[in-house]
């Protein structure tokens, strides 16, 4: 069965380095540039990009927070987590959380 890990984290320098690291172990995904709601409620401009492909990540264009979605086969999650983890150290040196749940009717390849 897959499984669909989201990982929110805090924008630094290292974010880039993270994505890196987990593209390195074989996963893939989609990572989308986000905002916290006070600064949502606050405005953006109006020309700001809300989507984000490969180019943006070696240029390391992100916003305050990046948002990845990346779907993995169940045997692979924990492999995942670890390399997130291990980056992030526990969640101390880059900030942020994850969080998993099944991809109960998923089609596709990837």
């Amino acid at each position: 069965m897959k499984q669909v890990l989201n990982l929110i984290m805090k924008t630094t320098n290292d974010t880039y380095t993270l994505f890196n690291e987990i593209r390195k172990h074989g996963f893939n995904g989609t990572v989308f540039k986000t905002t916290s709601l006070k600064h949502a409620i606050e405005g953006t401009d109006s020309d700001e990009k809300h989507f984000i492909n490969l180019a943006h990540l070696e240029q390391h264009h992100f916003e305050e927070a990046a948002f990845a979605v990346i779907v993995v086969e169940e045997e692979r999650l924990e492999e995942l987590k670890s390399v997130i983890r291990e980056k992030t150290e526990n969640f101390t040196k880059l900030k942020g959380g994850m969080y998993s749940h099944p991809a109960a009717d998923f089609e596709g390849s990837f």
